[in-house]
């Protein structure tokens, strides 16, 4: 192989690799963007609060809110085959859970409730 073949072909070859790594590129932002907008907004639910007449009940509302959406998150995740994602989303379902419970049980042996 002459010099000018030798060029051509390496040229070829850097196509070809950049080529391959642009399409993974593009796969990966793709697959990127349907998992953000699959996710559901915690924050525009939180927005949505109805006015309720006492705060405890604007609590619990907000609560179920974030538990809602942390369990949408894991069925998403467990759709996906994402099963870590899955997992840190329910358990973080039951520590907002099992947090509330614990507020609402110190609130209960208040006087003032």
């Amino acid at each position: 192989m002459n010099r000018a073949e030798m060029s051509g072909f390496i040229e070829e070859k850097v196509k070809e690799v950049v080529k391959a790594n642009n399409e993974e590129l593009l796969g990966s932002i793709s697959n990127m963007l349907s998992k953000i907008s699959d996710k559901p907004s915690s924050a525009i639910s939180i927005l949505n609060v109805p006015k309720f007449k006492r705060k405890s009940n604007e609590e619990q509302f907000k609560l179920n809110a974030k538990v809602i959406d942390k369990l949408a998150v894991a069925q998403a995740a467990v759709e996906t085959q994402d099963l870590s994602s899955a997992k840190d989303s329910i358990i973080q379902a039951w520590e907002l859970l099992k947090r509330r419970q614990k507020l609402v049980l110190l609130a209960d042996t208040s006087d003032l409730g």
